[in-house]
Order: C-alpha cells, then structure tokens, then sequence
C-alpha cells in the first residue's frame, strides 16, 4: 500500500475502477460527487496498520463499526487525505481552516455540508461511502440550550466540534476479508479542470493506496 504519485497515475491504467469514464460522467449531471470504487481481497493486511501508513500529518480517522453488545463490527473504515475539515474551537469556526461568521453551529455544518450530493456506490460494497466524520462535544448543548450554566475547565483543550469530509476511503470487510478503496470526483474539481482529469486524479488516488 502506498506509492508514488508518478507510479499510482500508470498504474490507474491497469486497475479496475468503477463507474467507468463514462457512466461516472453521466452520474455527475445529477450529483456533485461521483465515488470510485476498486475492491480486492487482502487476509494480511489489518486497518490499523492501513490507518498507520497512510495517515500522514493531516486530519485523519479510523472508525470501527461494532454495534452495542458486539465485540468486533464487521466493518472498518480509514478515511485519509481530507477534503475540507469545519471545526469550532472557543467559539471561532473555521472550515477548510478559514474563519466563517455562523450564528448556529449545527446550521453551519448543515449548510457546508448540502452541496455534497453523492452519487450511489457503483456495484454496491460497504455500507458507508464517504460523509462527514468526526465529533460533535457535549459543550455545543450551550447553542441550542442558553440557559445551561458555564462549562467546566477545558483540560483536555479539545474542539467543540470536529468534523472531516475525506477524499479517500478504505473500507475493510471482516468477513470477507475483501478491501474496498474509494476516491471521489467532485464537481467543483470537473468544472475547474475538466470532468476526464478529475477523473483520472481519483483513480490514481485509488491506485497509490492500493
């Protein structure tokens, strides 16, 4: 897992990657985001150690999908390479790590968050295909509740709010050991540099993880 970009572009060519060119040209018409997906079995590869080299110096995650009274989800998902993060730390929200005026917090991610409009996962796969992860604190009840008293010190020094949209998924199906690695095209990229490139770039995202 992991090579060059240089390498991951030649070898988008050989990997099977759906939508084709085509198809995911003709999703874009009605969706600002068209997912790539290419999946393979792997039995060696743990998501820990996936998570542990692909997460670089930007927001990252790992999430597990085990529901309430099970041990082990059959589910988990590395999301790399963030699209856009919207955070709200003492009181000042940025998104995309730029300052924005809000008067609701929950309406502010509300809004960011609607000019997604993802296509269907083509040929079906993991549950979950991409949105936004993260974590919404118990501090934000003082936005919608005024009348709560003053929070306790902050000794941690965490946000009231974190969340990250990612271009780059990794999905690991634990029962049968099939790895799905998906990469977005987004509308806004086809309209600066054409839909064929934006294209291209998502699969090699896909191939230099693969």
């Amino acid at each position: 897992m992991l090579v060059s970009a240089p390498a991951a572009a030649e070898r988008a060519h050989e990997l099977v990657v759906e939508p084709g060119l085509e198809e995911a040209r003709a999703l874009a018409r009605d969706h600002t985001v068209v997912p790539l997906r290419h999946a393979f079995i792997d039995d060696c590869e743990t998501p820990v150690a996936a998570y542990l080299k692909l997460r670089g110096e930007e927001p990252s995650f790992l999430l597990e999908s085990a529901e309430q009274g099970q041990r082990f989800g059959r589910w988990s998902f590395v999301g790399v390479r963030p699209r856009t993060t919207v955070r709200l730390d003492r009181g000042v929200l940025t998104v995309g790590g730029e300052p924005r005026r809000y008067a609701d917090p929950y309406l502010a991610v509300a809004e960011e968050l609607a000019r997604y409009r993802p296509a269907p996962l083509c040929g079906g796969g993991p549950p979950f295909a991409g949105g936004a992860v993260g974590l919404f604190g118990y501090d934000l009840v003082r936005h919608a509740e005024p009348s709560v008293g003053a929070p306790n010190p902050d000794e941690l020094d965490l946000p009231d709010l974190a969340l990250m949209v990612s271009d780059v998924l990794l999905a690991f199906d634990h029962f049968t050991h099939e790895v799905t690695v998906i990469a977005n095209v987004f509308a806004e990229d086809a309209d600066t540099e054409g839909f064929e490139p934006a294209y291209a770039a998502a699969a090699a995202a896909i191939a230099e993880v693969r």
